[in-house]
């Protein structure tokens, strides 16, 4: 999957990963600032930083369908496993 820069994707990629915001931006190799700023939608990343960003996504195994699971409120995540599908 390529990554494609949206501040709100960008923040979820973090926490589906675990991470603080200084312990990604030791990962890709930038000031906490920089991602603190990309998550605001105040700046974008730089085509490095675009490219450790998808690193990082791959070696976590994450997808945009992960990503889409995560932003849902935690309540209704866990009804969409638990419930049974009527065919």
């Amino acid at each position: 999957m390529q990554y494609r820069y949206q501040p709100e994707k960008l923040k979820k990629l973090r926490e589906i990963l675990g991470l603080t915001q200084e312990q990604f931006a030791e990962r890709i190799g930038v000031r906490i600032e920089s991602v603190s700023r990309w998550e605001n939608g105040k700046c974008k990343p730089c085509s490095l930083a675009l490219r450790r960003i998808r690193e990082l996504e791959k070696e976590g195994k994450v997808n945009d369908a992960k990503i889409k699971d995560k932003s849902l409120p935690p309540s209704e995540t866990e009804d969409k496993k638990s419930s049974p599908t009527h065919s």
